[in-house]
């Protein structure tokens, strides 16, 4: 299975803690390709490959389809998982359910399925789909988000025209994947795979940092599945001073 971690030259300090905790979390037998522009300064763990996609000032400021595109084109599996670089996993992945996502989107039943949890408005809008996931209503809010998750190609190819950043890609489809037909699954219970944003519009996240150093129990969000124990708070923290 391919796993692309998309990142740029603006985020490439963030990918060692990237690594430290996917390793943990995820283990060094999944393979991870790394898309960016300038290669890093600091050698990658063996799991880990950066993949060229070229020169970033090639592309106009923070266009993100035009140079991922071909890359996803040319991978010969019809699925993969992408995950953005800030947004960092903080719990051990359900490798099961990982696997029973890859037979779904083989077998042509569902074309994207999202690591984490949903908001609450998402979360309102799911209907049981199995034993193990929910399915999110065709009418609900972001169903054309870029949270990290298992893709299938042609679903993803189907929104990704040229000229798109990131931010276009998950607002500019929201209208168009409403009421698409395509099957959109969270787990049921806890998340597969899940993760906090360490930045928010190339910024340390200091609205969630407040809110871990406020409860007792490291939350930071909308239900007891986001939260970070101790050791990960400090891979986060490193990241205040980089990105203030």
């Amino acid at each position: 299975m391919k796993f692309l971690y998309a990142t740029c030259n603006e985020m490439i300090d963030l990918l060692p803690g990237y690594c430290k905790l996917f390793n943990k979390y995820w283990g060094l037998e999944q393979e991870v390709d790394v898309l960016g522009f300038d290669p890093p300064s600091f050698d990658l763990p063996k799991n880990f490959k950066f993949v060229s996609l070229g020169k970033q000032e090639d592309y106009p400021n923070k266009v993100w389809t035009d140079p991922i595109l071909p890359i996803i084109k040319n991978l010969k599996e019809e699925y993969f998982v992408l995950a953005l670089a800030d947004l960092f996993p903080i719990n051990y992945v359900r490798k099961d359910l990982v696997e029973k996502g890859i037979r779904l989107i083989k077998e042509e039943k569902v074309q994207k399925i999202a690591f984490f949890k949903g908001s609450e408005k998402q979360n309102s809008a799911c209907l049981p789909f199995d034993e193990d996931f929910i399915v999110l209503g065709q009418h609900a809010e972001y169903r054309s988000s870029l949270e990290p998750g298992l893709w299938s190609k042609q679903h993803f190819l189907k929104y990704a025209e040229r000229g798109m950043t990131a931010w276009d890609y998950e607002i500019k489809n929201m209208r168009r994947s409403t009421c698409d037909g395509a099957v959109i699954l969270f787990a049921r219970d806890k998340p597969i795979f899940p993760w906090v944003n360490v930045l928010v519009k190339g910024q340390f996240n200091y609205k969630t940092w407040d809110q871990i150093q406020k409860t007792a129990a490291l939350h930071w969000s909308w239900s007891c599945w986001h939260k970070l124990n101790s050791e990960d708070i400090q891979i986060y923290e490193r990241y205040k001073d980089l990105y203030p």
